[in-house]
């Protein structure tokens, strides 16, 4: 299993058209073999902090789902449109 937390921000003034970007990939990433849990959350205290909370199955379904067509899309519209302040990807070790 792949635990990990994708911190997303919005750039000023983007916040809420990527709010309803990222929910679009809500029901094509679940139906994704090998995705166990795809949850999007909004920070209450930093405006336009986006954190998807994912389990996979394995490594080798997270790269597929890093490479769909779906993720791709959103990528390359973020990028083009300049939506995006960062993202950062945390993997996670459980403990206990």
């Amino acid at each position: 299993m792949v635990h990990l937390i994708a911190e997303i921000k919005a750039a000023q003034g983007q916040e809420q058209k990527v709010e309803q970007l990222l929910t679009e990939l809500l029901t094509p990433t679940r139906e994704e073999n090998g995705c166990c849990q795809y949850e999007l959350y909004k920070d209450q205290n930093i405006d336009g902090l986006f954190i998807m909370q994912e389990i996979w199955c394995s490594q080798e379904s997270l790269d597929v789902h890093l490479q769909s067509e779906h993720l791709t899309a959103f990528s390359a519209k973020c990028k083009e449109e300049e939506l995006l302040e960062y993202v950062q990807m945390r993997p996670l070790s459980f403990i206990g």
